[in-house]
């Protein structure tokens, strides 16, 4: 969580107890005296590191973050004071859109973003409804016909019922967002609409939906009226050629995506509440030099926002970390991302991480405020990488979130343990160059 967060929930748990508080604390002065209260983190206090310097808060505090984008230390950094949002989100307290409980367990995750033992809830619920997918791309660390099994691959689950989901969100109702996330397709689960409305309706949570877009146009009704907070669509090219070498699936899906996300943005414009629509393409060492033409192609396809990722190294043949990833060594790849962090945009945009050239990296914070929770109930604390559940512990365990694999995991994120799992060491989400925006759209 940022500073602007922690400094948020403060207010927001003492507006709910006392809201005159709110008045007396703020009126005098107007929005500007809160505005000065609000700022975005200074990018003063910065620390060495190969690469662009980046705020300690961004190394050491990177928790907290949406699914769908960077940590606030970034966004408010690029995009100046935070004031608008942050009033938003104490009106939404007072209007009971989100529970004391939620607020001041976000309020606990900003004292224990480095404890091997930790006093709240996870913050974050990542929800994996379905292992069944109906593609097998090439990159994909579950599904992938290319990957052999080895000890930190998914080994599958059974679709999550309506039921287990709500024993879920019951159990950790102080948990702010719920993302349907996929080890293969959610919206292949058949309760899923039903989820996100519980999630919402019931337990007061944001929620977002993560699919490769091919069933889009089948639930097109069901995903713009869904109280969802954003959709994102995992094209992975930003043309067939593109889609293509990421996926290996054929040009012919790309051209069915695209026009499933257009039916989708078409099926919004007009309505008064819709989830934001995202996209999310992949770049690897041979493709990032197209990262202008991924942003032209979301700006001409009017979506909200755009995340380019790095391609996820895996254990298939010609697809490790040296042979196809960014690293921030990568002079040519620095010069292009510093170029483009300074163009303003029409769209949201969020630029690839690069990778360390030390595999000793320690900023990922993931297992401190998420847990991600399968069909058969079963646990973990990372769902990019360490995707083998199995021995993880079931969410039904007392203090499940404090349980042997949490602690080792974040035992070995805070350097108390020698060696990181050996994933750790290559992922996107444990880099001192991490995911960026750019400027404010244009």
């Amino acid at each position: 969580m940022s500073s602007s967060d922690r400094h948020l929930s403060l207010l927001v748990v003492r507006a709910t107890c006392r809201p005159s508080w709110v008045w007396k604390r703020f009126w005098p002065q107007g929005l500007a005296g809160f505005s000065a209260r609000c700022k975005a983190p200074s990018w003063g206090n910065v620390q060495k590191i190969d690469g662009p310097a980046l705020p300690r808060a961004a190394l050491h505090r990177r928790d907290l973050r949406s699914e769908w984008g960077p940590p606030l230390e970034m966004r408010t950094a690029a995009r100046g004071p935070a004031t608008l949002s942050m009033l938003s989100a104490v009106l939404k307290l007072l209007t009971r859109e989100r529970s004391p409980g939620q607020l001041y367990n976000a309020w606990l995750a900003h004292h224990y973003t480095s404890a091997e033992i930790v006093r709240h809830q996870p913050v974050r619920l990542g929800i994996c409804t379905s292992f069944e997918c109906n593609l097998a791309c090439n990159m994909c660390p579950t599904h992938s016909r290319l990957v052999p099994d080895n000890p930190y691959k998914y080994k599958g689950a059974q679709t999550m019922s309506f039921e287990l989901f709500r024993d879920i969100v019951d159990r950790f109702a102080n948990a702010m967002i719920a993302s349907f996330i996929g080890n293969g397709e959610p919206l292949l689960c058949p309760d899923l609409f039903e989820m996100i409305e519980y999630a919402r309706y019931k337990r007061r949570m944001s929620s977002s939906l993560c699919t490769n877009g091919v069933l889009l146009r089948k639930h097109l009704d069901r995903a713009v009226t869904a109280p969802l907070d954003i959709i994102n669509i995992s094209m992975n090219g930003h043309t067939p050629e593109h889609y293509e070498y990421i996926t290996g699936q054929s040009p012919d899906l790309w051209r069915r995506i695209r026009d499933n996300v257009k039916a989708l943005l078409d099926a919004c414009r007009g309505r008064r509440r819709t989830p934001k629509i995202a996209i999310s393409v992949i770049i690897d060492r041979h493709t990032f030099r197209t990262i202008p033409d991924i942003i032209e192609f979301a700006e001409n396809l009017c979506v909200d926002s755009v995340s380019i990722c790095q391609v996820m190294p895996t254990a298939a043949k010609g697809r490790s970390a040296k042979e196809r990833c960014v690293f921030a060594s990568d002079q040519e790849a620095r010069q292009l991302l510093e170029t483009l962090h300074r163009r303003p945009t029409r769209v949201s945009v969020t630029l690839p991480a690069l990778l360390d050239a030390s595999a000793n990296t320690r900023v990922c914070r993931d297992a401190f405020y998420s847990m991600s929770v399968d069909g058969d109930g079963n646990v973990g604390g990372c769902e990019r990488q360490l995707l083998n559940v199995e021995g993880n512990g079931a969410y039904r365990d007392p203090d499940v979130f404090n349980n042997t694999h949490f602690r080792k995991l974040r035992r070995a994120l805070m350097g108390l343990d020698a060696e990181l799992p050996q994933p750790c060491r290559t992922c996107y989400n444990n880099t001192t160059y991490p995911m960026r925006p750019l400027n404010c759209p244009k």
